[in-house]
Protein backbone atom coordinates (compact mmCIF):
# COMPACT_ATOMS: atom_id res chain seq x y z
CA UNK A 1 0.00 0.00 0.00
CA UNK A 2 2.97 2.55 1.02
CA UNK A 3 4.31 1.64 -2.76
CA UNK A 4 0.76 2.45 -4.25
CA UNK A 5 0.22 6.06 -2.25
CA UNK A 6 4.40 7.03 -3.02
CA UNK A 7 3.58 6.23 -6.78
CA UNK A 8 0.64 8.22 -6.49
CA UNK A 9 2.54 10.85 -5.50
CA UNK A 10 5.36 10.69 -7.45
CA UNK A 11 2.37 10.94 -10.50
CA UNK A 12 1.15 14.00 -8.91
CA UNK A 13 4.08 15.46 -8.77
CA UNK A 14 5.56 15.42 -12.32
CA UNK A 15 1.91 16.07 -13.43
CA UNK A 16 2.09 19.41 -11.40
CA UNK A 17 5.17 20.09 -12.57
CA UNK A 18 4.22 19.59 -16.08
CA UNK A 19 1.86 22.06 -15.92
CA UNK A 20 3.42 24.55 -14.12
CA UNK A 21 6.35 24.36 -16.55
CA UNK A 22 3.56 24.73 -19.52
CA UNK A 23 2.31 27.99 -17.94
CA UNK A 24 5.59 29.07 -16.36
CA UNK A 25 4.24 32.51 -16.50
CA UNK A 26 0.25 32.54 -15.81
CA UNK A 27 1.13 30.03 -12.90
CA UNK A 28 2.12 32.47 -10.08
CA UNK A 29 -0.62 34.74 -10.87
CA UNK A 30 -3.40 31.64 -10.99
CA UNK A 31 -2.15 30.62 -7.77
CA UNK A 32 -2.61 34.44 -6.25
CA UNK A 33 -5.89 34.32 -7.71
CA UNK A 34 -6.84 30.91 -5.80
CA UNK A 35 -5.83 32.23 -2.76
CA UNK A 36 -7.57 35.65 -2.60
CA UNK A 37 -10.43 33.80 -3.57
CA UNK A 38 -10.49 31.35 -0.88
CA UNK A 39 -10.00 34.74 1.39
CA UNK A 40 -13.19 36.31 -0.17
CA UNK A 41 -15.13 33.12 0.44
CA UNK A 42 -14.06 33.20 3.93
CA UNK A 43 -14.32 37.03 4.22
CA UNK A 44 -17.78 37.09 2.81
CA UNK A 45 -19.01 33.52 4.88
CA UNK A 46 -17.53 35.76 7.71
CA UNK A 47 -19.95 38.92 6.56
CA UNK A 48 -23.21 36.83 5.44
CA UNK A 49 -22.60 35.00 9.45
CA UNK A 50 -22.60 38.55 10.98
CA UNK A 51 -25.45 39.64 9.35
CA UNK A 52 -27.30 36.74 9.78
CA UNK A 53 -27.60 35.90 6.13
CA UNK A 54 -25.73 32.71 5.89
CA UNK A 55 -27.23 30.22 3.22
CA UNK A 56 -26.18 27.24 1.30
CA UNK A 57 -27.47 28.10 -1.09
CA UNK A 58 -24.94 31.37 -1.34
CA UNK A 59 -22.26 29.47 -0.10
CA UNK A 60 -22.76 27.13 -3.24
CA UNK A 61 -23.59 30.24 -5.50
CA UNK A 62 -20.28 31.76 -4.29
CA UNK A 63 -18.49 28.29 -5.09
CA UNK A 64 -19.53 28.23 -8.67
CA UNK A 65 -18.96 31.79 -9.14
CA UNK A 66 -15.36 31.19 -8.32
CA UNK A 67 -15.41 27.53 -10.49
CA UNK A 68 -16.86 29.81 -13.74
CA UNK A 69 -13.66 32.14 -13.01
CA UNK A 70 -11.04 29.42 -13.36
CA UNK A 71 -13.84 28.54 -16.37
CA UNK A 72 -12.93 31.85 -17.65
CA UNK A 73 -9.86 31.98 -17.25
CA UNK A 74 -9.07 28.50 -19.25
CA UNK A 75 -10.91 29.90 -22.16
CA UNK A 76 -8.52 33.18 -21.84
CA UNK A 77 -5.63 30.63 -22.16
CA UNK A 78 -7.45 28.80 -25.37
CA UNK A 79 -7.66 31.71 -26.81
CA UNK A 80 -3.78 32.62 -26.18
CA UNK A 81 -3.16 29.01 -27.38
CA UNK A 82 -5.32 29.71 -30.79
CA UNK A 83 -3.49 33.12 -31.95
CA UNK A 84 -0.48 31.68 -30.53
CA UNK A 85 -0.64 28.36 -32.57
CA UNK A 86 -2.66 30.04 -36.00
CA UNK A 87 0.29 32.68 -35.92
CA UNK A 88 3.15 30.42 -35.50
CA UNK A 89 1.73 28.06 -38.22
CA UNK A 90 1.88 31.43 -40.72
CA UNK A 91 5.51 32.08 -39.92
CA UNK A 92 4.89 34.76 -37.52
CA UNK A 93 6.48 34.69 -33.98
CA UNK A 94 3.59 36.06 -31.29
CA UNK A 95 5.77 36.79 -27.90
CA UNK A 96 3.19 36.71 -25.98
CA UNK A 97 1.56 33.67 -25.36
CA UNK A 98 -0.49 34.06 -22.08
CA UNK A 99 -1.76 37.68 -22.91
CA UNK A 100 -5.32 37.14 -22.83
CA UNK A 101 -4.95 34.57 -19.97
CA UNK A 102 -3.16 36.91 -17.66
CA UNK A 103 -5.14 40.20 -17.96
CA UNK A 104 -8.43 37.98 -17.48
CA UNK A 105 -6.67 36.64 -13.82
CA UNK A 106 -5.18 40.26 -13.35
CA UNK A 107 -8.90 41.78 -13.81
CA UNK A 108 -10.26 38.31 -11.15
CA UNK A 109 -7.08 39.47 -8.75
CA UNK A 110 -8.19 43.45 -8.47
CA UNK A 111 -11.81 41.97 -8.48
CA UNK A 112 -11.33 39.28 -5.98
CA UNK A 113 -9.51 42.48 -3.70
CA UNK A 114 -12.42 44.00 -3.81
CA UNK A 115 -14.63 41.76 -2.64
CA UNK A 116 -12.49 41.44 0.16
CA UNK A 117 -12.32 45.00 1.01
CA UNK A 118 -15.87 45.41 1.06
CA UNK A 119 -16.31 42.21 3.27
CA UNK A 120 -14.02 43.47 5.72
CA UNK A 121 -16.04 46.77 5.60
CA UNK A 122 -19.27 45.12 6.18
CA UNK A 123 -17.56 43.13 9.33
CA UNK A 124 -15.84 45.63 10.56
CA UNK A 125 -17.56 48.36 9.69
CA UNK A 126 -15.58 50.54 7.10
CA UNK A 127 -12.39 49.89 9.09
CA UNK A 128 -10.16 50.02 5.87
CA UNK A 129 -7.93 52.57 3.75
CA UNK A 130 -10.81 53.90 0.95
CA UNK A 131 -7.77 55.12 -0.78
CA UNK A 132 -6.85 51.35 -1.32
CA UNK A 133 -10.58 50.85 -3.00
CA UNK A 134 -9.62 53.52 -5.12
CA UNK A 135 -6.30 52.33 -5.96
CA UNK A 136 -7.65 48.59 -7.30
CA UNK A 137 -10.82 50.54 -8.59
CA UNK A 138 -8.51 52.44 -10.91
CA UNK A 139 -6.44 49.94 -11.93
CA UNK A 140 -9.39 47.62 -12.78
CA UNK A 141 -10.60 50.30 -14.67
CA UNK A 142 -7.58 51.02 -16.52
CA UNK A 143 -7.25 47.26 -17.33
CA UNK A 144 -10.46 47.17 -18.89
CA UNK A 145 -9.78 50.84 -21.08
CA UNK A 146 -6.47 49.86 -22.34
CA UNK A 147 -8.02 46.18 -23.62
CA UNK A 148 -10.80 48.48 -25.07
CA UNK A 149 -8.57 50.98 -26.62
CA UNK A 150 -6.42 48.32 -28.28
CA UNK A 151 -9.91 46.90 -30.06
CA UNK A 152 -11.26 50.07 -31.48
CA UNK A 153 -8.06 50.84 -33.36
CA UNK A 154 -8.25 47.76 -34.68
Amino acid sequence: MATFTNEWKIVCTTILTGILVYFRIIAVPIFVLLVFMILDYITGLASAWIKCELSSRTGITGIIKKVMYLVLISVGIGADWVISFGLSDIGIDFEYGYLIGILITIWLILNELMSILENISEINGNTYPKFVKNILSHIKKAIENEAGSNNEKN
